[in-house]
C-alpha cells in the first residue's frame, strides 16, 4: 500500500465503495461509478472511504485526519499469492450491503532466535475489495 495524493487517483475507473460525509449520518454507496475531484470538499469532508475496481485490482483508502485527506492505494494483482488472505466484516450503515470484503497483506518480519531465527509473517495493512449483498 502507497500513500498518493489525490490528483493521483484514476478518475477513468469504475469503482465499488463508499464515502462518509462529515454532515451525514450514513455513508454513500457507489457501485460501477466513477469518481469525481469533486466529492474531495473542504466542507463538508469525507470522514472515511473506500473504493476498489476489480478489473485492475486497485483499492484506494481514504481518511480525512486533523484537516487532511490522506489517501493510500494497493494494487491487489501485484501481491503475491502466499502474503494475503481475505476476511469478510459486517457492514455498517451501508444500505444493502451485509457485509465488506477486505483483503490483509502479511509482510515478512526479522529472524527471531526464539524460532531457530526463522521469520514470521507479521500483518502489514489491510485495503478494501468490494462489498457480499
Amino acid at each position: 500500500m502507497k500513500k498518493i495524493e489525490i490528483s493521483e487517483i484514476d478518475y477513468s475507473l469504475p469503482y465499488d465503495g463508499y464515502y462518509w460525509y462529515s454532515n451525514k449520518q450514513k455513508p454513500e454507496i457507489i457501485k460501477g461509478k466513477t469518481l469525481t475531484k469533486e466529492i474531495f470538499t473542504s466542507l463538508p469532508f469525507i470522514i472515511e472511504g473506500n473504493f476498489y475496481n476489480d478489473s485492475k485490482g486497485l483499492s484506494i483508502s481514504i481518511a480525512h485526519i486533523d484537516g487532511i485527506y490522506i489517501v493510500q492505494q494497493a494494487n491487489i494483482k501485484a501481491l503475491p499469492e502466499n502474503q494475503i488472505t481475505e476476511q469478510d466484516y459486517i457492514a455498517h450503515d451501508l444500505e444493502g450491503v451485509s457485509k465488506i470484503k477486505m483483503l490483509q497483506y502479511w509482510e515478512e518480519g526479522q529472524p527471531d532466535e526464539l524460532l531457530a531465527d526463522m521469520t514470521t509473517l507479521i500483518p502489514a495493512w489491510q485495503a478494501f475489495k468490494g462489498f457480499i449483498k
